[in-house]
Order: structure tokens, then C-alpha cells, then sequence
């Protein structure tokens, strides 16, 4: 029977996610798109877009996170006593509550401080799913 501990198993994660991805897009790009026909191709460069972009989410750092984490712990004073990654997740399901319900329609302090992480996400996104858009618009 395969352990069960979560660290030895990580311990056996090579080639890493990030690894595979780029192996798979290369192989899909150079050698199994060349053989298809234009129906096949464009269906496969969807594939490999997809891969493409969790390529680049992948090799993100944790940067953002603790950043986004940073805010809605300023916004929440009472956070839960739990890991980084489950707060930030406990507290966006408030902090999307929240601005479904309206909390932050009101211009002042809170409202900037929302809309500046909104603006950020939003750019971040963009740039793991379309970094030559987020570039050309950059430049204007």
C-alpha cells in the first residue's frame, strides 16, 4: 500500500507540473500539429493555449497571493486562525459577498483600497491569460 503523508509523496513530484506542461506543449507545437489536418490544427493550437496559460500561472509566484492576502486582512480585521492559502480563500468568499451585497459602493477609503486590488487581479489575469494584450495596452 502507497504512504499516505502528504510530504513524501511531494518528495516524488518530479518532474514537476510546470516541467510536464512545457514538455507537452513543445511536443504538441513542433511534432503532433505538423501532421493534422486545418480542423485538427486549430482545435490542438486551442489545446496548447490552454496549456500555455496554466504554464504561466504555474511559474507565478505567491507574490500576488500574500499581496491580495495583505489587503483583505486590512479590509476583515477578524480573520481566521487558519493557513495562508485557506484564509485567502475563506476571505474572498466574504470579500464576494460582500461586494455582491453592495459594501463597497460608497467612494472612501475601503472603496480605493477595493477597486486598486480589483484593478491588480484583473491585470494579473490578464497577463497569465494574454501577456501580448497586457503588453501592447501597457504601451499606449
Amino acid at each position: 500500500m502507497p504512504p499516505t503523508n502528504r510530504s513524501f509523496q511531494r518528495m516524488r513530484n518530479y518532474p514537476s507540473a510546470l516541467e510536464l506542461l512545457k514538455l507537452a506543449e513543445q511536443k504538441l507545437t513542433t511534432e503532433v500539429m505538423k501532421n493534422l489536418s486545418n480542423g485538427q490544427r486549430y482545435n490542438l493550437a486551442l489545446v496548447a493555449s490552454a496549456i500555455a496559460i496554466a504554464k504561466r500561472e504555474l511559474s507565478g509566484t505567491e507574490t500576488a497571493w500574500l499581496e491580495e492576502l495583505e489587503v483583505l486582512r486590512t479590509l476583515y480585521k477578524t480573520v481566521p486562525p487558519e493557513t495562508n492559502q485557506k484564509m485567502l480563500k475563506t476571505l474572498n468568499i466574504l470579500f464576494a459577498r460582500d461586494i455582491r451585497a453592495g459594501l463597497y459602493d460608497e467612494q472612501d477609503s475601503k472603496q480605493k483600497l477595493v477597486l486598486k486590488l480589483l484593478c491588480k487581479d484583473v491585470l494579473a489575469r490578464l497577463e497569465e491569460d494574454n501577456p501580448n494584450y497586457a503588453r501592447a495596452i501597457s504601451n499606449d
